[in-house]
């Protein structure tokens, strides 16, 4: 019996979270929507993972295709669906491809590093949370 009388009812919820987005950030260079980014400084700018001596940990996902110097929302962990992508198997890694694209296959060649961007939950969408993994070329 809770204060007054009234009985206390305590409800656990599982919540899932269908996406963590950080709004009103400014692009740094013009960003395509689905671009994969990382902040320079105050701004959103396109990852690359090729070369390992200029790879840079990505952060996110532009949510919008915006112009430089133009506000966007940038995911940083979502379920991202692009009929681009077609052909994804569930469960597969995604990587990050040149230009802050992405790819189902890792771009290892000799000196270039692959960094897992999430993994495929259907034909044409993954769930975008990129991990610190870098699988490096020999």
């Amino acid at each position: 019996m809770g204060f007054w009388g009234v009985t206390d009812v305590m409800e656990t919820r599982i919540v899932e979270l269908d996406e963590l987005v950080w709004r009103g950030q400014t692009a740094g260079e013009g960003l395509s929507r689905f671009d994969v980014v990382y902040r320079d400084g105050s701004f959103w700018k396109k990852s690359d993972s090729h070369a390992i001596a200029t790879a840079v940990p990505p952060l996110g996902m532009a949510r919008e295709t915006v112009l430089s110097g133009i506000a966007l929302d940038v995911w940083f962990k979502a379920i991202v669906s692009n009929g681009a992508w077609s052909g994804l198997i569930s469960g597969n890694r995604v990587f990050l491809n040149s230009g802050g694209g992405v790819l189902t296959s890792s771009p290892i060649t000799s000196g270039d590093a692959a960094l897992v961007m999430g993994y495929a939950v259907g034909y044409s969408e993954f769930e975008f949370n990129p991990e610190l993994v870098i699988q490096v070329g020999e």
